[in-house]
């Protein structure tokens, strides 16, 4: 949602607004409107019976929009779903991505990191993966008492990266016995500083739920994931390790599927949010929480390589599925297929022990509080009050509890509406650190912590993009007055046959100046450092044989952008640190397209409202950036109406939070992104399929294909 699964742009940990809003051009030369202002006169406005070739859109179900508007997409990612190999399972992929990038479905706009930052986390402590969620496990984290000088934080990730390569990333230990090459806690302390074990940052979004099996939301993840215990995991080098799993094999069967045998240790043992112990862990919890999560059906994709799923899918039934409990500690998965990435998604939602007999006593009420799950993993939650912190308090119950480095973890809520109390609370120590953004950079520079300890983030596998609204049916959201469009129905009504218009998308697209979108919230030195263009990140996967006419090695991005230039598309290179779409010259092209295709004519309009967090500066001038390069590159003809939510609550839950398509309260604005799960690119483009968990963003709810 990296932040997996639905991954959210956080507010405050990092006091960067990594997708609050885009930018544009000069901001003197902006059209934005306030909150409840229609965007203008509307005197100009045409009758929607003009938008002849898109009022198909009025009646249309989902299946109705998502086939008219996405339907190439679902085809080209079957046939890689269907492919022989994985060359061409990745050649498909890509040219999935490359058709929803052509026709302007959404617009990728960065990745995680990219900004700088003051901090006294030790470089390399944490767990590592591209994909799951064990980097979100604090059980690792090594902190300092003083900022890391910006020199060491280089030093010390020279020599984890180092370890890393040393180690062979991802390679599988099986026998309980490997230890890393990299020791944070004595490298930072040869370098002379103190550590302590503590960790506390700051955040805008808490988790709403601590059933891990019952949700997709990376807001979720970064706290519940501390909560359970997974069968494996992943140390600070990259390399696979044990968890409650000690050991494991896999079999060829004779019929192609493969069986997948875990062997648990004995004496893991669940406890209440009191430490009180109930119970050890077992096979058949595994069982049971697999079970679950196929049921909850949040995650139950996760499952999809076990033998059965499609016959419990189509009945609904979880014990179909090829899992089961040999004995208290003895776990078997059967796929459907053989599956050399099979253990890259164990570190998800669904590979979790849950207690069947708990969750039967605690009915309706299990996961609703902390005090409302059993706890395995390397933490206990003392302390949840969502406008003040969250406390976590080492499980000294835990198998590992040895090794944990942080015993106390402490998370303070932060709105983001005021970057210098974040920047101060760091300084001065109660957090950990702060990211630096267009406000707090200049003061870092003024008391001398920018020159001696300010570094720049790492950018991970976490992609976000700007969503199309493309069936928008809410235009505001209960108890939050703030985010309540002030268009009129008519231009309500001129949106939305817009919005499934592809010359329109595209000018919206090619009209959006992301350089300084970036600059206005990380400064003119970085604005191109987060800038990611494609959802996949560009080198995901790689061909290992030539396949449709590329080389041997050739990565994703490779072979996307080939396939776009195909298509007639006027970009030139996807890698992340550049703006590869932006063009006003295009926008302008398209805009004359759009508008001769609606039948309009120059003195139309069409007004799209974009969310932004409006208590956060850095949201605001961004948004208004974005604002002008858009009306700048459009002549005028799309006008952004800057709809500034007062609260973090208001501006999530008419966007994040949203669960379903009638619930998404803008038309063009960037919320949310994804991390992925496992190490295939189908973790993002199943997202984006009929059933995917990012499609209610886009307007239309998950559903079954009408295809396949």
């Amino acid at each position: 949602m990296k932040l997996k699964k639905l991954a959210f742009a956080g507010l405050a940990a990092a006091t960067v607004l990594s997708l609050t809003a885009c930018n544009g051009g000069d901001a003197t030369t902006t059209a934005t409107k306030d909150t409840g202002t229609s965007g203008g006169d509307t005197t100009s406005q045409k009758p929607a019976e003009k938008f002849a070739n898109e009022k198909w859109i009025d009646d249309a179900d989902d299946e109705t929009v998502y086939d008219n508007v996405w339907g190439k997409y679902e085809e080209y990612a079957h046939n890689a779903l269907e492919a022989t190999n994985v060359n061409e399972r990745y050649y498909w992929f890509a040219k999935a991505e490359a058709w929803a990038l052509d026709q302007a479905l959404y617009l990728p706009t960065e990745s995680q990191g990219g900004n700088y930052a003051i901090n006294r986390t030790v470089p390399g402590c944490g767990r590592y993966a591209q994909w799951g969620y064990d980097d979100y496990r604090y059980d690792t984290v090594i902190t300092t008492t003083e900022f890391i000088k910006k020199e060491d934080v280089a030093t010390l990730r020279a020599k984890r990266d180092a370890a890393r390569e040393a180690n062979a990333a991802y390679k599988v230990y099986s026998d309980g016995t490997h230890t890393t090459t990299y020791n944070p806690k004595a490298e930072v302390e040869a370098l002379g500083y103190t550590t302590k074990d503590t960790y506390t940052f700051a955040d805008s979004a808490f988790n709403q739920t601590y059933d891990v099996t019952d949700t997709y939301r990376a807001a979720d993840y970064r706290y519940i994931v501390n909560y359970y215990a997974g069968l494996i995991n992943y140390d600070n080098s990259g390399a696979i390790v044990p968890g409650v799993a000690q050991s494991w094999s896999r079999t060829e069967n004779e019929d192609g599927t493969e069986t997948w045998t875990f062997n648990l240790r004995s004496g893991v043992k669940y406890v209440n949010s009191a430490k009180e112990e109930k119970g050890e862990v077992t096979a058949q919890d595994f069982v049971y929480g697999m079970k679950r999560t196929f049921t909850n059906g949040k995650t139950s994709y996760m499952l999809a390589p076990i033998k059965g799923y499609d016959e419990a899918s189509n009945k609904k039934d979880a014990s179909k599925l090829a899992i089961e409990a040999t004995d208290n500690y003895t776990l078997k998965i059967t796929l459907a297929e053989k599956n050399d990435f099979f253990l890259t998604y164990l570190t998800y939602a669904p590979f979790n022990a849950v207690k069947e007999s708990y969750v039967t006593e605690k009915g309706e009420t299990y996961g609703t509080t902390k005090n409302d799950i059993l706890y395995t993993g390397p933490y206990v939650c003392t302390a949840h009050d969502d406008e003040s912190n969250i406390t976590m308090e080492a499980n000294t119950a835990y198998w590992d509890y040895a090794n944990i480095t942080a015993k106390t973890v402490t998370v303070i809520f932060d709105a983001g509406d005021n970057p210098q109390a974040t920047y101060n609370r760091g300084v001065a120590g109660t957090t950990e650190g702060s990211g630096l953004n267009s406000v707090t950079l200049p003061l870092a520079q003024a008391d001398g912590n920018f020159d001696k300890y300010a570094y720049v983030t790492e950018n991970n596998s976490t992609s976000y993009y700007a969503n199309f609204n493309l069936n928008r049916l809410a235009y505001s959201t209960e108890g939050y007055d703030s985010v309540t469009s002030g268009k009129t129905d008519e231009q309500k009504a001129n949106t939305r046959y817009a919005l499934v218009n592809t010359n329109f998308r595209k000018a919206l697209f090619a009209g959006v100046n992301r350089h300084n979108w970036e600059a206005a919230q990380v400064g003119a030195d970085l604005a191109d450092v987060p800038l990611r263009n494609l959802y996949v990140p560009y080198d995901f996967v790689s061909l290992t044989e030539a396949t449709e006419g590329y080389a041997a090695g050739s990565n994703f991005g490779d072979i996307v952008l080939g396939e776009m230039k195909k298509m007639g598309s006027y970009v030139t290179d996807l890698h992340d640190g550049q703006d590869a779409y932006y063009n006003a010259a295009k926008a302008k092209e398209y805009v004359e397209a759009a508008w001769a295709e609606m039948g309009l004519d120059d003195t139309d309009k069409i007004y799209v409202d974009w969310l932004v967090y409006g208590a956060s500066p850095t949201a605001v001038a961004a948004a208004e950036m974005v604002a002008a390069s858009v009306d700048a590159a459009t002549d005028g003809k799309i006008v952004l109406n800057l709809v500034k939510a007062d609260s973090v609550a208001a501006y999530y839950y008419a966007g994040y939070y949203a669960d379903t398509a009638e619930e998404v309260n803008f038309d063009f604005t960037c919320v949310a992104g994804w991390g992925p799960d496992y190490g295939d690119p189908l973790t993002y483009i199943a997202t984006l399929l009929p059933d995917g968990d990012m499609m209610q963003l886009s307007g239309i709810n998950a559903h079954d294909s009408t295809k396949y």
